[in-house]
């Protein structure tokens, strides 16, 4: 996901996080992170869109017509305005190429009120993430608390940790810097780690995300994605939703290198840059290349 401004270009690239090793568990710090309560309800159901073209609809139509054996029943006016709503919608040429598939159901009675192709398969997309937040309501409770725990595993010695400092993930998806909870969590770290008495660690930082498997890629998520924010693997410990952002900045003249920035630095994704400079007045244009399972990608 790129921004571009007459100067700069500025993307968000994923991470893909690696099993960190597991270590003794001797108790010390523990804080915790709420799932944010960002529905109230879950709504109807879902409406999927392919991008794949279709066969050549009938013009000024989409060329598909509302399942009349799937169950509608008797509906009242409203309804009935629904349906005429939702057709019209459909019948805009602009939709003719595209593969719809649409179920709405009553919350209350259950009753189906419009339904198109709703049995066909196809890939879901973002809407997935509907079922994936209902799933996780129904099996956590909008109250559930994601618990990142800090483990001393050594003995302390005069002030010093001779040992290792071991931070345990169980997949909070909160942590980021961008609006400071991530630097007020290490701060809380700090002072409690102070107060237990540990000055500085003579032994290593490790995290540990083994509360997770080691699939950080969804099944049929493309490949060509992957470079994206929004392809960034899953882990049971990662910061900023596992990205990093780039920002590419133009040379002092067309043909030169591009100079790049990557924050955090200390991403551990290595960054080939092959971006040069074009004329003025053109608009930038820069792809990124990455394969699975890689912490290097390309620019150019």
């Amino acid at each position: 996901m790129c921004r571009a401004s007459p100067s700069t270009v500025s993307c968000r690239a994923s991470l893909s996080g690696e099993p960190m090793t597991r270590a003794s568990r001797i108790a010390a710090v523990t804080t915790t992170a709420r799932m944010a309560r960002s529905l109230q309800a879950f709504l109807l159901a879902a409406t999927v869109a392919s991008c794949h073209a279709a066969t050549r609809a009938p013009a000024g139509g989409i060329g598909l017509k509302p399942d009349a054996a799937e169950g509608i029943e008797t509906a009242s006016t409203a309804v009935a305005q629904l349906r005429r709503d939702i057709d019209a919608l459909f019948a805009d040429p602009a939709l003719a190429r595209g593969f719809w598939g649409v179920l709405i159901k009553s919350l209350k009675t259950d009753e189906t009120l419009y339904t198109l192709n709703a049995r066909k398969l196809m890939m879901p997309a973002s809407n997935m993430k509907i079922v994936t937040l209902a799933a996780a309501v129904e099996k956590l409770g909008w109250d559930y608390t994601y618990e990142t725990t800090v483990r001393i595993a050594g003995r302390i010695d005069n002030g010093v940790l001779e040992g290792d400092l071991v931070v345990v993930g169980s997949g909070d998806p909160s942590l980021m810097a961008a609006d400071g909870s991530a630097d007020g969590l290490f701060s809380r770290w700090a002072g409690q780690l102070e107060a237990a008495g540990v000055r500085s660690i003579a032994g290593r930082i490790v995290g540990d995300d083994n509360t997770f498997d080691d699939e950080t890629l969804g099944f049929g998520w493309s490949w060509d994605d992957l470079p994206d924010d929004y392809a960034a693997g899953v882990g049971a410990l990662q910061l900023n939703e596992d990205a990093v952002r780039i920002t590419v900045v133009p040379g002092a003249a067309a043909g030169d290198v591009a100079g790049i920035s990557v924050v955090p630095a200390a991403s551990g994704l290595s960054v080939d840059n092959d971006v040069t400079t074009s004329a003025a007045g053109l608009p930038p244009s820069i792809a990124a290349r990455r394969l699975p399972g890689s912490p290097r990608l390309t620019l150019r």
